[in-house]
């Protein structure tokens, strides 16, 4: 792994990078020549390379509201008298969440009887026992009080005492 830098010219277009697969952007700031500079860490033995897109846009700049959903903000950088702010152009899929997984759920009552009702074609009926109902969690009705308590009352501070002080 070793880290390397990237010239981007400030612009308003999309800039493709060629870089190895798995290069993650660290910095972004600007170069001795008044450049915009990306350091990438990445892994100069891995053989599979990606072009991948940048955009430079300017403080007040308007975003497209599609563009806006693709761009993933890397940093910013001030090239006098602009403050660009880099963002790497990625697809909509790539950006959009994760739909949530829901945990399987415990058959209920009617769904074990159904299925054992189900099951009695093929196979001698068994015997259909409910499901325990679940214990209600009791209702905790005290109010938290604000009211200190003598355990919680601070320990009064020690005087301090000057060590350079002579007893009289």
């Amino acid at each position: 792994m070793l880290y390397r830098e990237y010239a981007l010219n400030s612009g308003f277009q999309e800039e493709p990078l060629d870089m190895p697969a798995g290069a993650q952007v660290v910095n972004v700031d600007r170069s001795p020549e008044n450049r915009i500079r990306l350091t990438v860490l990445l892994d100069e033995t891995e053989l599979q390379r990606q072009t991948r897109i940048f955009r430079c846009l300017t403080s007040g700049s308007k975003i497209p509201e599609a563009a806006g959903k693709n761009l993933i903000y890397l940093g910013s950088v001030n090239l006098l008298p602009l403050q660009w702010h880099v963002h790497e152009v990625v697809s909509v899929a790539a950006v959009a969440p994760e739909t949530p997984t829901t945990a399987p759920q415990a058959p209920t009552e009617a769904t074990t009887v159904e299925k054992t009702e189900a099951s009695t074609e093929a196979a001698p009926a068994a015997e259909v026992t409910p499901e325990p109902a679940a214990k209600p969690t009791p209702e905790v009705t005290a109010e938290p009080t604000l009211e200190a308590t003598p355990e919680a009352a601070p320990a009064p501070e020690p005087t301090p005492t000057n060590p350079f002080k002579t007893a009289k």
